[in-house]
């Protein structure tokens, strides 16, 4: 399944899921997806790409408390270095077979985008747990100092490794 359109829910509920099963099925957005008042679900039976890297992509739940969930089963989850999946304090969990690349993951609350970090508590968790690779920085530079994961709290397993390679990962976890 490839998405190349923007694609949002603005009711006052409903969640999204997308569901790609069967051998070799992925799931590729190329362009934003949100969600006002739900959780956002993506399946994919091998790999989840989110962004092409061409231009900045959004994955969000605006709703408060309201969660995110990328899952690849036997492949990856491949996020350019100009994306993003974004919370308002709900959690998120990246679940890979093979390896995860992160580029930005954000559980803050609203208010504490603008710089305020007064809010901390109010967060959300973010789990990272690959089967057998690694879980690795996108953005693949030695002089990257951009946070890669906000949350309240932060669990990573990898079969291999997390944070390896050229450009650690950079988190601001409670």
């Amino acid at each position: 399944l490839t998405g190349d359109g923007s694609f949002s829910t603005t009711g006052t509920t409903g969640n999204i899921r997308v569901d790609a099963q069967g051998a070799g099925s992925d799931i590729s957005l190329n362009a934003s997806m949100s969600s006002t008042n739900g959780s956002v679900s993506l399946l994919a039976a091998d790999s989840i790409t989110l962004g092409n890297g061409a231009s900045s992509f959004l994955l969000s739940v605006l709703g408060s408390a309201k969660t995110l969930e990328l899952v690849a089963t036997s492949g990856a989850v491949n996020m350019a270095a100009n994306a993003t999946a974004r919370s308002n304090g709900g959690n998120v969990r990246v679940d890979a077979g093979t390896n995860i690349s992160i580029g930005l993951i954000d559980t803050r609350i609203n208010s504490d985008r603008s710089g305020s970090l007064t809010s901390q508590s109010s967060w959300g968790s973010v789990a990272l747990v690959v089967g057998s690779g690694s879980v690795t920085d996108a953005e693949n530079s030695n002089d990257d100092v951009l946070v890669d994961v906000y949350a309240k709290t932060l669990r990573m397993q990898a079969g291999t490794s997390v944070g390896e390679g050229i450009d650690h990962l950079e988190t601001e976890v409670v």
